[in-house]
């Protein structure tokens, strides 16, 4: 029989039994709200910490965009490499562990100790010396990474404080651009030394396959893939493209889960940036330039050939030049491209825009005769020589004969006002707009602050600066039939992975500067300069070349300096339609100043790049215009082996010497 319990006992055993799911009840109801917290306000905060402790943001790069030819031949493309990285939350070795590694997330205070310290130094100098040995990097290079590894580990220690959690994870770049095999053998050394955290990436490698050929016009890029130079620096925005990223987890080895991977944004790859320039006459360009520059030794050299009819730079150079795979290897001189950075006074080859400028205003006509004073006339107390005295000379012939005291007499005629506007009108003094950077704007004072003399010293090429650019566009002026027409080098912009065009540039005119009848006036005279003038030496063999000769005496501090002279050749071939203007100029050849005249230097490298280029654009020649082919028995002399019977010798005759540059004011 069982006990009955009595009342007040029974009454007090149901109350401890309610009390106990009272208490249960309560921390139910706490622990569900806890709940209910972290999932409704708290849920991205824990899912943050959650990621970051086991999935990582990876940048994925864009491909950079190329670089081409006006026939799409490559000048800048990219070849894959790897990219050397540090996930410093996990770095470690089979006999270090990471010194902050979890495998909770907790809120909880801790203290970096001195052991854990110790363990970051000890694991960073570990891989730092495997990631040297494989890669051949120098002491300095070693201690550098180690340096790096251990302020990522030691960043990433977990703060002190009541819920600090954890910093975010620092991401180390150790190196770019390793090369695959390099890539291949550090990766099976870290895997054999157990070590952990070291990833590796796809990147890419900005290459120029052609070495130095155009390298002032392409330039190059940094060791973070950023355009330094050329159009590398100019069209940045479109080359570089978008990078994109990835949400990924690893493993403690570093090693990617694919299949864990929760969030991609593809890169946008650059655009393909298309130029003017034919890499096949650049390189006829840049080989006469080069033969020209160690034989000749200048202080610089440069070469621009232009189409004068739509402005397009068809090949640029400059000597001295630099290799833009390895731009640390050079000066940064060498590095400036001298065809639109380095000024010079013109010289001669500015006396295009005074006899034009002359004879668009009605001031004279082309067989007007002005007397030339016999090379020697003084105007303002200063004395004006010319290096081939003349007595009258028409103003074709002041041209051809190159005078400076029939150029200065037609500028005082044009006077100074509208001497000014032609300056301008012909492209001096302005920026030319292409599309590269640093651009010289070149220098001459308003004509309100000229002085007395500057009225004969302008019109000849004196008391101005310009570029080798400003120079062949402003030939382009009397080769196109007088309009001036804006140089540009940048052909079109082009999406890399469609192919659709985003920009194309076309030709533009600015402005007409002079009649067409006028530009067809000058252009005789310049043809006239080959044929029988100061650039004789221009001539190639079955084509017409028109052009000008230009010697100035360098100028510093105001003052010029003796055997120091700047020789140019500005001219276009065929010269009853141009294919293209080319202007060639030395500074400071190393020869003797009887030989320093721009139609002994500049003209002959022209008449060798005019004639190379001639045969690479299919030009045909006049047969008019072609030597005589040689006489029969000297081609059978040739053929039996035997040298052709030789002339009777003439009898010496004497030389005349001929006169040095003599002045300051001497141009040829």
């Amino acid at each position: 029989m069982s006990k009955i319990l009595p009342l007040p006992i029974l009454a007090l055993g149901r109350r401890r039994v309610a009390s106990v799911f009272l208490v249960f009840g309560l921390l139910f109801t706490v622990v569900a709200g806890r709940l209910v917290q972290i999932q409704l306000w708290e849920h991205e905060r824990y899912r943050g910490l959650a990621i970051g402790a086991h999935a990582q943001r990876v940048p994925i790069p864009a491909r950079r965009g190329r670089i081409l030819d006006r026939n799409e031949d490559a000048l800048a493309i990219n070849l894959p490499v790897q990219r050397l990285a540090a996930d410093c939350t996990r770095l470690g070795t089979a006999k270090v562990r990471p010194p902050f590694a979890s495998s909770a997330v907790g809120d909880g205070p801790v203290t970096l100790g001195p052991d854990q310290a110790r363990a970051a130094r000890e694991i960073a100098e570990q891989v730092a010396g495997i990631i040297a040995d494989a890669l051949q990097l120098d002491a300095g290079e070693r201690r550098q990474t180690a340096e790096a590894l251990t302020a990522g580990i030691l960043a990433d220690a977990p703060r002190t404080g009541p819920r600090a959690g954890r910093r975010g994870k620092p991401y180390l770049v150790l190196k770019r651009q390793v090369e695959a095999r390099q890539a291949d053998l550090l990766r099976a050394k870290l895997d054999e030394m157990g070590v952990r955290g070291v990833i590796f990436e796809p990147d890419v490698s900005r290459t120029y396959p052609n070495d130095e050929l155009l390298s002032h016009v392409i330039g190059y890029t940094d060791q973070e893939g950023v355009g330094k130079q050329g159009i590398e620096r100019t069209m940045e925005r479109h080359l570089r493209g978008e990078s994109g990223y990835r949400q990924t987890e690893r493993d403690r080895f570093g090693h990617e889960l694919a299949e864990y991977r929760a969030l991609e944004q593809p890169a946008r790859d650059g655009d393909d940036v298309i130029l003017t320039v034919d890499i096949r006459l650049q390189a006829i360009v840049e080989a006469e330039l080069e033969e020209a520059y160690q034989r000749l030794r200048p202080a610089m050299a440069t070469a621009v050939m232009l189409n004068p009819f739509t402005g397009e730079i068809m090949a640029m150079a400059s000597r001295p030049t630099f290799d833009p795979n390895d731009p640390g290897d050079s000066e940064t001189a060498a590095q400036q491209n001298r065809a639109i950075l380095h000024m010079v006074e013109p010289g001669s080859t500015f006396k295009i825009v005074t006899v034009a400028g002359a004879l668009n205003e009605g001031k004279v006509r082309p067989d007007d005769v002005l007397f030339c004073e016999n090379g020697r006339w003084e105007y303002e107390g200063k004395l004006l020589r010319d290096s081939h005295p003349s007595g009258n000379l028409s103003v074709r012939d002041i041209l051809v004969q190159s005078s400076n005291i029939g150029a200065a007499k037609l500028g005082i005629q044009l006077g100074r006002a509208q001497l000014s506007q032609y300056i301008r009108a012909f492209g001096f003094g302005d920026l030319t707009g292409i599309e590269l950077p640093a651009e010289a704007r070149g220098q001459f004072a308003p004509w309100e602050s000229w002085n007395k003399l500057s009225i004969s010293r302008l019109p000849m090429g004196h008391e101005i600066n310009v570029t080798a650019l400003q120079m062949a566009a402003a030939m382009g002026v009397i080769a196109n039939g007088g309009e001036y027409v804006a140089p540009r080098i940048v052909r079109s912009v082009r999406e890399s992975q469609t192919g659709r065009e985003v920009l194309t540039t076309g030709r533009v005119v600015a402005r007409r500067v002079v009649d067409a009848k006028i530009a067809a006036s000058v252009r005789d005279a310049l043809e006239g300069v080959v044929l029988g003038g100061t650039a004789k030496e221009a001539k190639v063999p079955g084509f017409r070349v028109a052009g000008k000769t230009g010697t100035a005496q360098k100028a510093q501090g105001g003052t010029y300096l003796p055997g120091r002279y700047v020789a140019s050749f500005a001219g276009f071939m065929p010269a009853q339609d141009p294919r293209f203007v080319c202007i060639v100029l030395f500074d400071n050849a190393q020869v003797r100043a009887e030989e320093g005249f721009g139609g002994k230097l500049a003209a002959p490298v022209f008449a060798r790049i005019a004639a190379r280029a001639a045969e690479h654009l299919q030009m045909e020649p006049e047969p008019a215009l072609l030597p005589p082919p040689a006489k029969p028995a000297d081609l059978s002399a040739k053929a039996r082996g035997t040298k052709p019977s030789p002339r009777p010798a003439k009898a010496a005759q004497p030389v005349k010497p001929r006169a040095p540059l003599a002045s300051a004011v001497q141009s040829e």
